[in-house]
């Protein structure tokens, strides 16, 4: 039976690899397993530290 797209490629993996593609552009599997452990580093670093600003636009965000 033919595949819907062919020669039975994936539109989800990077050509030759068997890797998903995704947002950071990682073609390594083993990157691509790390890559959420790294995240939430990544992103405390670019916070802004002191104090936050309250009011009625966070209560009703």
């Amino acid at each position: 039976m033919s595949d819907k797209f062919g020669e039975g490629r994936d539109p989800y993996l990077y050509p030759g690899l068997n890797v998903m593609r995704n947002r950071l552009g990682i073609h390594q599997a083993q990157r691509l397993a790390q890559a959420p452990n790294h995240m939430p580093a990544l992103r405390a670093a670019t916070m802004e530290l002191g104090p936050g600003h309250r009011g009625g636009a966070l209560l009703c965000a």
